[in-house]
């Protein structure tokens, strides 16, 4: 069979479908523009339809239309996902260096078609002495999660990315070094694990998104590896109240790519706006 989306005026078939397996399915609406993204299994199906009712929504219904058939329900989800950052930065439309970059080496870094020629990064490059990259940010404490993706072409000691204060006192990072990945968890650099076994593999040359979870507060802080959670309240290296810099570092002989920062409030986007009370399991109603 075929899932099928609507916009109210009429269907189109998405996907293909198997009876008596388990989908998960999302509804991304955007109100303001009135149109909603279906998502099934983790994949955009289709973009940008119209919802019929001009973007408003107040409730979710479910209905069987065919005889002999059944449909199960579970873990229903609400939350709101308002895209308010601290801070951002692409280099999609850039010609040169946005302001509020320094270097360490002067010429070590410039703006490259990376991955794509619509998908720019800054690329930084260590040739013969090392080189760092520091980047101001908004003045920032309390709870608060910085993403950034990077790619580091060879194997050498890459710590990226590193929070920083303004006297460069470093409260949380990780390092990239000989295929492996290393976290700041007080005076010492500690290797990421994945829990199951006592190594764990990052390759060279290729794509990550770091996203670390920092608490002023407590002086800890969480880190994301690709979206998944790979180590949590990692002391912080000085006792810093703040943070208002990120540093990008690379040993000789090496190259980097920066791209897609964000900085925003909380431990997700969502944080502070989703009731715990719109997640339904249905295993609470027997």
């Amino acid at each position: 069979g075929y899932l099928k989306a609507t916009d109210g005026s009429g269907s189109a078939k998405i996907c293909c479908y198997m009876p008596d397996t388990w989908y998960t399915v999302k509804l991304v609406v955007d109100a303001e523009e009135g149109t909603f993204d279906v998502w099934i299994d983790h994949t955009v199906r289709a973009q940008s339809l119209a919802v019929a009712s001009g973007g408003a929504v107040s409730d979710v219904a479910f209905a069987v239309l065919e005889k002999n058939s059944a449909l199960s329900i579970d873990n229903l989800r609400v939350y709101d996902n308002p895209e308010e950052y601290i801070f951002t930065e692409d280099f999609n439309s850039a010609e040169d260096i946005p302001d509020g970059w320094s270097f360490s080496v002067p010429g070590s870094a410039f703006i490259a078609d990376v991955p794509f020629e619509s998908d720019k990064s800054l690329m930084l490059s260590a040739d013969g002495s090392a080189a760092k990259a520091t980047r101001l940010l908004p003045e920032t404490s309390g709870i608060f999660s910085f993403e950034v993706k990077v790619r580091i072409e060879g194997i050498g000691f890459a710590p990226m990315p590193v929070l920083t204060d303004s006297e460069g006192a470093v409260s949380a990072g990780v390092a990239f070094w000989h295929n492996s990945l290393y976290a700041v968890n007080g005076d010492n650099w500690v290797k990421v694990m994945d829990g199951a076994s006592p190594w764990a593999y990052y390759p060279a040359d290729n794509w990550y998104k770091i996203r670390l979870v920092v608490n002023t507060n407590t002086k800890r802080y969480d880190l994301y590896v690709d979206g998944a959670l790979r180590m949590e309240s990692l002391s912080f290296a000085s006792d810093t109240s703040s943070v208002d810099r990120v540093c990008f570092t690379l040993g000789t002989d090496n190259t980097a790519y920066i791209d897609s920062l964000y900085m925003y409030m909380g431990s997700s986007l969502g944080e502070g706006l989703i009731d715990s009370a719109n997640v339904i399991d249905v295993r609470d109603y027997g």
